[in-house]
C-alpha cells in the first residue's frame, strides 16, 4: 500500500506500479535480508535505481502534470534548478521511506491488538479513539534505528566509544523514558500527553509522518470495521528481526 502511494505521488502509472512491485520490492522484503545489513544494502541499490526511470524524468520535462515529480523539476533553489543528482536522491529516499516503514508499524500494531483483547475490544467500541492509539503505538513500538557516526572520542555510560565507530541508537529507548512518560512500559491507548520521537526530531525528523499517520488511521479503523476478532495463528511463534527491527512474520487468523 505504502509503496503504491509513494509511486503514485511520484507519477507512475498503475501498470508501472505494479511492474515495479514485481521487479523491486518484493526481492528486497525478503525477510532472511534483514538479518545481514550488507546484503540488504545490495538488494535496495538496483530496485532503487529503478524507481524513478530516466524517461518519466524527461516525460515530466516536456509534458508536466501535478504529480510531485513535476513540481520539484519545476522547483528552484536561489534561483538554481535542482541538480538531477538531487531529484535521483530525492526519488530513492521516496522509495525508502515508504519501503517498509508503514508496513512494519502495522504489523506491531495488530500484533499488539491480537495479544491484548482489552484494548482491541475498547477500541472497536469507542473508535473516537484511534488517534491516541495511534500516537501510543507509535510511541510504544518505534522500530527506527538511526545509525550516527562518533565525531571524538568519548563514553557513555562506562562504555568508551572511538572516533569513526557507528552507533545506533534505537528512538524506542527514548519513547519508553520513565522521565518523559508516565507508566512509560505500559501501553495506554488514550494517553493525554505523548511528546514521543518515533518520526524522529530536528533536522532528520520524517516528512512523510502526517501521510504515516493518515495510512494507519484508514488501516487499523477499517480492519477492525470489518474484522474486530482475530488471534496469532495457534501453534506459531511469531519472531522479531534486528537492524530495521520488525516482525518477520505474522500469521492471523479470524472466524468467517
Amino acid at each position: 500500500m505504502t509503496i503504491d502511494i509513494g509511486q503514485r505521488l511520484l507519477g507512475h502509472s498503475k501498470q508501472s506500479q505494479l511492474e515495479f512491485n514485481r521487479q523491486a520490492v518484493e526481492p528486497v522484503r525478503y525477510r532472511d535480508m534483514q538479518r545481514n545489513v550488507t546484503a540488504r544494502a545490495k538488494a535496495v541499490g538496483q530496485p532503487a535505481q529503478r524507481c524513478c526511470q530516466p524517461q518519466l524524468i524527461q516525460q515530466r520535462r516536456v509534458e508536466p502534470t501535478d504529480d510531485m515529480l513535476s513540481y520539484v523539476l519545476a522547483a528552484k533553489i536561489d534561483g538554481e534548478p535542482i541538480p538531477e543528482q538531487d531529484i535521483l536522491d530525492f526519488c530513492l529516499l521516496m522509495f525508502m521511506a515508504g519501503l517498509d516503514t508503514v508496513a512494519t508499524q502495522l504489523t506491531y500494531n495488530l500484533w499488539h491488538l491480537a495479544t491484548h483483547d482489552d484494548d482491541r475490544h475498547r477500541l472497536v467500541a469507542e473508535p473516537e479513539l484511534w488517534p491516541s492509539a495511534i500516537e501510543e503505538l507509535l510511541r510504544f513500538y518505534s522500530f527506527v534505528t538511526p545509525g550516527r557516526k562518533v565525531m571524538k572520542d568519548t563514553e557513555i555510560a562506562g562504555c568508551p566509544i572511538k572516533a569513526g565507530q557507528m552507533v545506533y541508537m534505537p528512538l524506542v529507548s527514548a519513547n519508553r523514558d520513565p522521565r518523559e512518560f508516565e507508566n512509560a512500559d505500559q501501553v495506554i491507548i488514550d494517553r493525554e500527553v505523548n511528546r514521543h520521537i518515533a518520526f524522529g526530531a530536528g533536522p532528520h525528523r520524517c516528512l512523510g509522518s502526517h501521510l504515516a499517520r493518515e495510512e494507519l488511521f484508514i488501516a487499523m479503523s477499517m480492519w477492525h470495521e470489518r474484522i474486530p476478532e482475530y488471534r496469532i495463528a495457534p501453534g506459531t511463534t511469531v519472531m522479531e528481526h534486528g537492524g530495521q527491527m520488525g516482525i518477520s512474520s505474522l500469521p492471523l487468523v479470524w472466524d468467517v
